[in-house]
Formats: C-alpha cells, structure tokens, sequence
C-alpha cells in the first residue's frame, strides 16, 4: 500500500524536475537564439524552395511559347528556316536564337516575343479581333496590352477580351454606319428641295427678265424728266438773277 503510493509522488517529482530544467532552457537566451535561428532557415529554405519552382514552372511556360510568340501569320515564313536574317540582310544567326531573351540583331527583329530589344515589334494575333503590333519593350511588364493577352504570360495572366472588344467596335460602327445614313438621307432631301427651287426660278426667269426690262424702261424716263426739271430750275434762276 505504502508503495503504491510512493511511486505516484516520485513520477510527478521527476516529471516535474525535468518539465522545470526544460522551460529552463528555454528560457535562457542561447537557446532562443537557436530556436530563432533555426526557424528562420526554415523559412528560407521554404521560400528557396517556392522561388526556384516558381523559377522552373516560367522556365517551363516561356520554353514552349517563346518560338513563335509575337510573330504574325505573314511573317512566319521568315522566322520558320534553320536561320534567321535580320539588320537587313547583312546578318544571318541561329533560328535558336530567335526569342531567347538576348538581342543579337541590331534591328531588334530576332526578339519579337521578348522585352530583350528595346526598337523590337510584338504583334497581338487577337484572333477574332485584329492584328495590333506594340513596341516589343511592354511584353511581360505585367500590364495586358493584347486583347489576347499574348503579351503577357510569363509572370501574369491576361484574360482574352478579344470577342468583347470586337463586340464593341462592331456597335460603334454600327451607330457611326446609321448616323452615316440619316445625314445622307437629309443631304439628299436637301438636294432634291434645292432643285425644285432652282426649276421654280428657272421657270420665273423670263417674267423677271421682263420685269428688269420695265424697270429700267422706266428708269430712262424718270431720269429724262429730271433732267427737263433742272433745266427748268436754272432757267428760273438765270431770270431771277437779271431782273
């Protein structure tokens, strides 16, 4: 009996001693200090680890675009051979070379779906939409200038809004097509009043003609009579004056 109850006392004294050593040691700054260390190369080696994943995944991604990426349809037959001539014509390189992220061309035409060559043209396929050509400087600057979204890719994604800028264009030029329209209708009713107008008068040009005619028939004699008047005015006036 006394055993039995001696044996509980002596675990909880020992449980105790060592719980009391080991908030001990981890109260003392050299211990933090490893524990803080420790948890912070977990943490890098963490981060190391997401990065060089994150690292291959775009190696991954730019490997099976980067060859055609930024290249139109009309200009594939040039980019398609086992060599590539830029700077016109004078150089000739690799076709592996072509959108490997180093500009080896002076004309920059080498690094189309790249941002390697800062006087290169991307060119935006916007299937459904049109072909629009950037400066080759804004691909992968995480700002989404294809409607296609082409031009990114690498380190963001763009939604393709091609169909919806399409869709756009489409009713602005329907609105322009139906403005368009009514102006010409008014422009035509406005040519069809004019041509009535010109027959009408037309039509009143031998009246008027004659009208002119009297009037100045007309003229003739009023001024015939004036004359006849001051002739009549001076001669009372040379009487006047001899009297």
């Amino acid at each position: 009996m006394q055993t039995s109850r001696i044996l509980p006392l002596l675990l909880f004294s020992c449980f105790y001693a060592l719980s009391s050593s080991f908030f001990d040691f981890l109260k003392s700054p050299s211990s933090t200090r490893q524990i803080e260390n420790e948890a912070k190369q977990k943490d890098l080696r963490q981060k190391q680890i997401l990065k060089e994943k994150v690292y291959q995944e775009q190696v991954k991604l730019f490997d099976s675009i980067s060859k055609s990426r930024g290249i139109p349809p009309h200009l594939n037959e040039k980019y398609s051979g086992s060599t590539f001539t830029c700077d016109n014509g004078s150089k000739k390189i690799s076709s592996s070379l072509v959108n490997d992220a180093f500009c080896d061309c002076a004309d920059g035409s080498d690094e189309p779906g790249t941002s390697a060559c800062s006087n290169g043209v991307f060119y935006c396929i916007n299937s459904g939409y049109k072909l629009l050509s950037i400066p080759s400087s804004r691909v992968d600057d995480q700002i989404c200038d294809c409607c296609d979204g082409s031009d990114e890719g690498i380190l963001t994604k763009c939604a393709n809004t091609c169909n919806e800028a399409a869709a756009r264009e489409r009713s602005e030029l329907d609105r322009k097509t139906t403005a368009y329209r009514s102006g010409s209708k008014e422009r035509s009713n406005l040519i069809d009043k004019i041509k009535i107008e010109k027959t009408t008068l037309a039509s009143q040009g031998p009246e008027l003609n004659a009208e002119i005619d009297r009037l100045n028939a007309n003229k003739s004699e009023y001024s015939s009579k004036i004359k006849e008047l001051d002739e009549v005015i001076q001669s009372r006036k040379s009487q006047r004056n001899s009297v």
